[in-house]
């Protein structure tokens, strides 16, 4: 069997069933087997490729896939700059630890060090492709010989899937593709099944010790993050949670980890969080129990110096990722499923024990203006949202961009039960949700349960100028993905930004030519009823009912036109303004005394 043969009937018998990514001289011969060996039995046990419109968008994809299919996600790219495009969407992967696979096409081993067309063997004046790999994956290898091949995939695959979980690559010269690599070993498929994750020391001693403090604290809030939804199960998580009746709070990374209408949710905690949480945190709050989360900047901002000097358990696969200067009480690497399960059952054997209801109301930040903003005209941001609100049906995913619109959007949505959210917090930067959406929804079409319910994404005008060819994508795969794209014609968080800290010198943030989206999208394919252009309440009312009254859910885009005079609910942002005008206060009451001592 061929080398490049070998890869693609072994990923396709182990399930995997979409490599995102374009074609190029020295990764066609992965296409050529995709089409040759794509189909096992019947049209529903597929591999296929899916053609994206740039490397970045191929990663993105496969990184939303993996994360929603709870499975390995491929993608795949030639050399030179479509291996350099693939690179923050696969650094994303390897941060928050998503399951991503990248082939790479390298030049011909015998044209490196001849000057051959983008060479990156390190030779020279060339870069090193396996060095640049290598510091932002898990694991990265370039196949150069026939008789380590199959320990080498193996060892890409294996790191993918078990332990921390990440990203790898495979570097793949041209004239290796056809090289003969022998037939698949026996223990390949099975090894590859995801192992019981290996704690770092007996977890009987951890789940006895976060009993023991459970028992002796009366108000513990779990925080639950984005990690703990991405494991295969979190049902004793759900289980905990309900027998317990604990407070929770969940993260940005990962909203909807619990039911927003379940009693003892307090709401998101950081710096895109509710109030609710961080009042609950500052004045009742005895002990912290985090789960699936680092701890980080984004998470823990606002509270950070409380949590700091509270008891606090994190339970987390990536500990090394934890923020120490929190200084945990105990650190338990462990994967979420099997610590509650022990922890369940330890309550169990104990006494009962339950909380008492908690009685703080889940609230959102109120709606800020610029203090410079002039008066509202038209459409804006947190109104639309508002609108959107009503329309959001259980089952359904939300992807949230980089900026302005992702914070609002996750801040002032209310999300129906059952639905789920990604957002990339690691590498990913602007257009992750725009690309990404596509590999979410091709995940949620391989299950029942959700095939046909849209994906709806919230994006900014920045995030599509950078990724928003790839709505092409889902238009070609008639995939039901619903953006709303928010416009303002500027970068809104960079220009926050500059009008907080620099004085309102805005530089390299807004566009001197106003862009159509619309336009832009309508000349993809979309037509009159899938791609509006809203600036007024009505007209966003008209187009909202006109999606979802369809028994069939298309692509669709709906550019909003927005007015920019509202502060976005980033706490950073609000308690600047606040100690602006407190010093701004304090400097007109010093000139009133200076003028009336004269």
């Amino acid at each position: 069997m061929q080398l490049s043969d070998a890869i693609v009937s072994t990923l396709r018998d182990l399930g995997v069933r979409v490599i995102f990514g374009i074609s190029g001289a020295n990764i066609e011969h992965i296409h050529d087997a995709i089409n040759r060996l794509g189909q096992v039995d019947t049209p529903d046990n597929r591999l296929k490729s899916v053609l994206t419109k740039s490397e970045s968008g191929a990663a993105f994809m496969a990184d939303g896939y993996a994360r929603t299919r709870k499975q390995l996600g491929v993608c795949c790219a030639t050399s030179g700059g479509g291996m350099m495009n693939l690179a923050a969407g696969i650094a994303e992967s390897q941060t928050q630890g998503v399951p991503v696979f990248a082939l790479v096409g390298q030049i011909p081993l015998s044209q490196e060090g001849k000057g051959g067309f983008q060479d990156s063997s390190g030779l020279g004046h060339t870069i090193n492709s396996v060095t640049f790999w290598q510091s932002i994956t898990k694991y990265t290898t370039k196949i150069t010989l026939s008789s380590t091949f199959w320990k080498e995939f193996h060892r890409c695959l294996w790191c993918c899937v078990n332990g921390t979980m990440g990203a790898s690559v495979m570097l793949l010269p041209r004239d290796m593709m056809e090289l003969e690599v022998g037939l698949r070993p026996e223990w390949f498929i099975q090894s590859l099944s995801p192992a019981p994750f290996e704690h770092s020391r007996s977890i009987n001693s951890d789940v006895a010790f976060t009993e023991k403090m459970l028992n002796e604290y009366q108000h513990p809030l779990l925080m639950v993050g984005e990690g703990a939804d991405r494991e295969l199960s979190n049902v004793a998580l759900q289980q905990f949670i309900k027998k317990t009746n604990i407070a929770v709070a969940t993260t940005l990374g990962d909203i909807s980890a619990i039911n927003p209408s379940a009693k003892q949710y307090l709401g998101c905690v950081g710096v895109a969080g509710h109030p609710s949480v961080h009042r609950y945190i500052e004045e009742k709050v005895d002990l912290v129990i985090a789960v699936g989360t680092a701890l980080d900047v984004m998470t823990i901002a606002p509270v950070a110096e409380v949590v700091a000097e509270l008891p606090l358990i994190v339970v987390n696969r990536r500990v090394a990722n934890v923020n120490a200067q929190l200084n945990p009480s105990r650190l338990i690497e462990a994967d979420t499923d099997s610590f509650f399960k022990k922890l369940l059952l330890q309550i169990e054997k104990a006494s009962p024990y339950f909380h008492s209801e908690v009685s703080y109301q889940f609230t959102r930040q109120s709606i800020e203006c610029w203090p410079d903003a002039p008066p509202s005209q038209g459409l804006s941001q947190s109104r639309a949202i508002n609108i959107i609100s009503q329309f959001l049906e259980n089952n359904s995913h939300l992807v949230f961009d980089a900026g302005n619109c992702a914070v609002a959007s996750a801040h002032y949505l209310k999300i129906p039960e059952q639905c789920t959210t990604t957002i990339a917090l690691g590498m990913g930067g602007m257009g992750y949700g725009v690309a990404a959406s596509v590999g979410i929804q091709l995940a949620r079409q391989e299950n029942p349960g959700t095939k046909g319910v849209p994906t709806i994404a919230f994006c900014g005008d920045g995030a599509f100028l950078v990724n928003g060819f790839e709505i092409h994508t889902a238009i070609e795969l008639k995939l039901p993905i619903l953006w709303f794209v928010f416009n303002n014609n500027q970068h809104g968080m960079c220009v926050s930004r500059q009008r907080l800290y620099f004085e309102s010198r805005q530089e390299s943030t807004q566009y001197t030519t106003p862009i159509s989206i619309a336009t832009i999208v309508k000349g993809m394919g979309l037509d009159e009823s899938h791609c509006h252009c809203v600036s007024e309440e009505s007209t966003l009312l008209g187009a909202l009912k006109q999606y979802f009254s369809s028994s069939t859910y298309q692509p669709c885009v709906i550019e909003l036109n927005i007015e920019d005079n509202e502060i976005p609910p980033f706490t950073p942002f609000i308690e600047e303004i606040k100690r602006q005008t407190r010093e701004q206060k304090i400097r007109s009451i010093s000139d009133s005394k200076i003028r009336q001592g004269l």
